[in-house]
């Protein structure tokens, strides 16, 4: 298994004018959780994995690339090879139609569309429909077993058969090249971008000062939703700092000196910043250089231990939990925090984490994490 199939993976390179190959890259996230002989039993070490998604917090939940990602991978389940079959359908979808399967606004809302979304197949040709049907079965007991399936079903005549058009007269050769890369590549299929124009990538890099965190440990960083700023919080000489960075300024801020507990978290407006800092949530306006405010004590409702994680809504309602508790709510303007959620003793949850505002403010997602792995998942 690959586990992380997308266009950026694939590439097509040519051996001379008339020969061109295709390769698949970055199998970075296949080996990381390829357990070695005397550890097949046991669980895969994800320690260095390269692709994490909204379960970063807990190593190991969710690991892929959101819009190509198979639903049985987002929820955390042991995968097999069907994970790769839905990768690969997506793409074929992509290719044949110019437009992407699953396009939220952001990883949350993308991740949502890929548990929820029905895939509409009509933009694709007669031919290949019954194929991405195959593929794209949410439920993988019922999703094509094996990729070799695929010339069977596309030799296989449409129920509802049509004159053949110019169109629907090029996808089989086409096909018919994709298949053939398959079967060099484990088992998996190239890729051509149909759409000339793509936006511009801008990349930032930045090196954090030494005073900013141990090495080894890195801090745990939030980007503002206007992206002009960085927050972190990290570890120096066994004190918690938390700080933040403006893009267009070198120098990052320390916002609180010590006992920061957990990740930031920001408010839709990128002025306000939620953290949590001696048991408590608090929150801070990093424009005006003013004071941190404490919202609730967050300590007596979640006790247990470890590090916090929140998100913040455009109603200026904050969602809260920990490594070892349920989620909370409390308003951004103070006062007591609600039970939000409650562990499934029946699941055998141990916590609700990392919860996530979808772009409409009303729904979040969360990580349920479970002492059997196969009850672990994302859910809203």
């Amino acid at each position: 298994m690959h586990r992380d199939l997308k266009p950026a993976n694939v590439k097509v390179t040519a051996d001379d004018a008339s020969r061109h190959s295709v390769k698949l890259l970055d199998f970075g996230l296949a080996k990381a959780l390829t357990p070695e002989p005397d550890e097949a039993q046991g669980e895969a070490s994800v320690t260095n994995s390269p692709t994490l998604t909204v379960g970063a917090t807990v190593a190991g939940v969710i690991l892929g690339t959101a819009a190509y990602m198979a639903p049985e991978q987002a929820k955390g389940r042991r995968l097999d090879k069907r994970a790769d079959i839905w990768s690969w359908g997506v793409m074929l979808y992509e290719l044949l139609t110019g437009e992407r399967l699953f396009s939220g606004e952001d990883v949350a809302d993308t991740l949502a569309q890929v548990l929820t979304k029905e895939p509409d197949l009509r933009p694709v040709p007669a031919k290949v429909r019954r194929l991405l049907a195959e593929c794209l079965q949410k439920d993988p007991t019922r999703r094509l077993r094996d990729i070799g399936d695929a010339t069977r079903l596309l030799e296989e005549p449409p129920p509802d058969r049509q004159p053949a058009t110019l169109g629907s007269r090029l996808v089989w050769p086409v096909l018919a090249a994709m298949l053939a890369v398959i079967a060099v590549a484990l088992g998996l299929v190239t890729w051509k971008h149909v759409r000339e124009e793509s936006p511009p990538v801008t990349k930032l890099f930045f090196p954090l000062p030494n005073e900013m965190y141990e090495p080894g440990r890195p801090p745990s960083t939030a980007v503002s939703p206007d992206g002009c700023r960085v927050a972190g919080a990290g570890v120096v000489d066994g004190r918690s700092r938390l700080w933040v960075r403006d893009l267009d300024n070198p120098n990052p801020r320390i916002l609180a000196a010590d006992g920061v507990q957990g990740m930031p978290f920001w408010a839709p407006d990128s002025r306000r910043l939620g953290f949590f800092a001696e048991g408590k949530v608090k929150k801070v306006d990093v424009t005006d250089g003013g004071p941190a405010i404490t919202i609730a004590n967050a300590q007596g409702t979640t006790g247990g231990i470890g590090p916090w994680n929140g998100s913040w809504n455009k109603d200026d309602v904050i969602v809260f939990g920990r490594i070892t508790s349920p989620l909370f709510r409390v308003s951004a303007a103070g006062g007591s925090p609600v039970k939000l959620t409650e562990l499934d003793g029946t699941r055998h949850e141990t916590a609700h984490v990392a919860p996530w505002f979808l772009p409409d403010g009303q729904h979040f997602l969360y990580v349920a994490l479970s002492t059997d792995a196969e009850k672990r998942g994302v859910f809203g």
